[in-house]
């Protein structure tokens, strides 16, 4: 998934703002994302994991196991990773952070307030709003020391209109080539449809 990385890097970046990057390669992948995460180095701070830097023992003949089998193996090897992760990020006294894959985008909810498409413009507007919303005595869910976040999708199988995927882009760029422009409609703000929670610590 190394066509999504630039693109993801550079809108979390810029949203977040993302300073810091764990990130844990696959064993099976055919190209590494060093070239990619290079051109970052100088803006945040960028740590490259194996499933060494984890203590996960990769093993190869469970991939053709069954169902059940590889799906026990990916969490099992999710779950290593949080761990380490969290501890590493305390360790070198990271306040927030949050765990995605490179398909999945932390966005602002439209349902949470009233300019959100004029917040997202903004630089750092996810975590301002964020401790706007834990200043408000009233939202209690946001108060601990992790919060949860609704998972929504954007639909791919309804692609947006040329003229809303090029809308205030410039010229130069090809809209349709980056996923935060092209995907538009997004799926109804149920647990059921999306799925679990993500969340943000």
């Amino acid at each position: 998934e190394n066509f999504r990385l630039s693109e993801w890097i550079a809108y979390h970046f810029f949203t977040l703002p993302l300073r810091t990057l764990v990130v844990l390669v696959d064993p099976r992948s055919r190209t590494s994302p060093k070239l990619i995460l290079d051109q970052w180095r100088e803006y945040m701070d960028i740590v490259e994991w194996t499933d060494g830097d984890i203590l996960f023992n990769y093993n190869s003949s469970l991939l053709k196991g069954t169902t059940r089998e590889k799906t026990k193996l990916h969490r099992t090897r999710q779950k290593l990773f949080y761990g380490s992760c969290t501890r590493y990020l305390k360790a070198t006294n990271r306040s927030w952070t949050t765990y995605f894959d490179v398909d999945e985008y932390l966005a602002i909810n439209e349902a949470d307030t009233f300019d959100s498409s004029e917040r997202i413009g903004q630089s750092g507007s996810i975590i301002r709003l964020l401790r706007e919303t834990k200043a408000k005595p009233r939202e209690r869910l946001y108060h601990g020391p992790c919060i949860t976040l609704p998972r929504r999708y954007f639909s791919g199988s309804k692609e947006s209109t040329v003229d809303m995927v090029s809308n205030r882009v410039p010229d130069f760029l090809n809209a349709s080539r980056f996923e935060t422009l092209r995907w538009r409609y997004r799926s109804d703000n149920t647990v059921t449809e999306n799925g679990a929670s993500k969340a943000i610590m």
